[in-house]
């Protein structure tokens, strides 16, 4: 009914004072400031998806699978974003049709079988929020030219015209670029990588096994010598015994432990592997990209695990006094009351916020052409994720993101949203 009552304000007000309809990423705190006057019969209609008045957009994720892994916070934070657009008058008058994500259960059968589904069935414009381990569906979408923004981790997001991810590509091409944000932040809390060690550690599949090299580039580049850098650990299983991988680690500098472990796997084998570290006495610092869960602080186990972890946060965070971060507890708090932040509410609601902006920069004629072609120009930033530079986010990350502690069962803010330049990346991670 909302829906409805804006749209039909927006039909029947006189074109002079139409400017109330504008586009919703452009009011808020977290779009454009420009506003532009809301006149339906502008907009083109007949691409796949669109009308006059609306544009139709699905998720694809990982919600639910057997290892418990789930990024369905997606959902919650893309509808969240959407809501507020459709409360605000849409994007040139189009409000966004947004009826959930698709599970792939972690299977890449599903995967494809969910584009295929929503491309050819449900008729959509465009994926968002996209997610999973493998996205293995992702040739198809660019066979049929769907757009899909999400959490750019794994190589389908990169290197062509149909996806984006809400901070660029993190799986960098081969002589392409990675961030070294994370790596210079953690130099920063710990005192400075001058005379340190790192490893890397990941899961062994595709998108852990793509994102040892960028990582361990980075480490090099923000100062750490870096004697450890591979993916062995169970992609679908947590190892009950990590007696083989903290051995590694605490002699792999030299026959003591290393400075710092930057690892790229899933919470589970994050609890498992730094609970199994500390309980040899290792005393450096340990980090991922994974542990930004509500939920994980009310389970005692984790929390007394994962103690000290500092974790990578690729948008503001959700404990920021910042005005993107108040926004986003707001909208979430109003679209889906008592839900949790973590993550993947952050990674949706910031895809769905990329996504509104290049829906305004596409203008009225709206195709998978004309919304490439602006997603190549934009330029700017955005106060969630930091810096917008239209293709190159095909290419490589964007060099943004925040660092969140686990202390005393609460996330702690360690470094606010920053952006530090990339470097390049070769395939041996040399």
């Amino acid at each position: 009914m909302k829906r409805a009552a804006v749209l039909a304000t927006c039909l029947t007000l006189p074109l002079a004072s139409l400017t109330a309809c504008s586009d919703a990423g452009n009011r808020a705190s977290t779009g454009p400031s420009a506003k532009l006057d809301c006149d339906p019969s502008r907009n083109s209609e007949g691409a796949r998806g669109v009308t006059k008045t609306s544009v139709k957009v699905r998720g694809l994720l990982l919600k639910t699978s057997p290892a418990g892994v789930s990024f369905a916070g997606n959902d919650i934070g893309a509808k969240a974003r959407f809501d507020r657009a459709n409360r605000e008058g849409g994007v040139h008058c189009r409000l966004i049709d947004y009826g959930g994500a698709e599970d792939d259960g972690n299977d890449p059968g599903r995967n494809l079988a969910g584009a295929r589904k929503l491309t050819t069935q449900d008729r959509v414009f465009a994926i968002v929020p996209a997610y999973s381990t493998t996205f293995s569906g992702a040739a198809y979408l660019v066979q049929n030219k769907v757009p899909f923004i999400g959490h750019a981790v794994s190589p389908p997001f990169c290197g062509n015209a149909w996806g984006m991810g809400m901070g660029g590509c993190y799986t960098a091409p081969p002589n392409g670029m990675t961030q070294t944000a994370w790596e210079r932040m953690i130099a920063k809390v710990i005192g400075g990588a001058e005379g340190k060690t790192a490893a890397v550690i990941a899961h062994d599949s595709v998108g852990g096994k793509a994102g040892v090299a960028p990582i361990r580039q980075a480490a090099t580049a923000a100062g750490f010598r870096v004697v450890y850098a591979e993916a062995p650990l169970p992609a679908t299983s947590v190892p009950s015994d990590w007696t083989p991988w903290v051995r590694r680690l605490m002699t792999a500098n030299g026959g003591k432990p290393v400075d710092v472990v930057f690892s790229a796997t899933q919470t589970p084998n994050n609890a498992g592997l730094y609970g199994a570290l500390k309980a040899a006495g290792f005393t450096g610092a340990f980090t991922n990209a994974t542990d930004y869960q509500a939920k994980l602080l009310k389970n005692p186990e984790l929390v007394r695990a994962l103690d000290g972890v500092y974790v990578n946060v690729p948008f503001v965070p959700f404990e920021s006094d910042s005005a993107a971060a108040r926004q986003l507890r707001d909208d979430v708090a109003k679209s889906s009351p008592g839900a949790e932040l973590d993550t993947s509410v952050g990674q949706g609601y910031w895809s769905a916020d990329l996504f509104l902006r290049i829906l305004r920069q596409t203008g009225p004629e709206l195709t998978p052409e004309t919304f490439s072609a602006a997603a190549d120009r934009l330029t700017g930033s955005s106060p969630g994720v930091g810096a917008l530079n239209g293709r190159a986010m095909r290419l490589a990350p964007t060099g943004c993101s925040a660092l969140v502690q686990i202390k005393d069962g609460a996330y702690r803010v360690a470094s606010e949203l920053t952006c530090h330049p990339n470097v390049p990346v070769t395939p041996a991670g040399n």
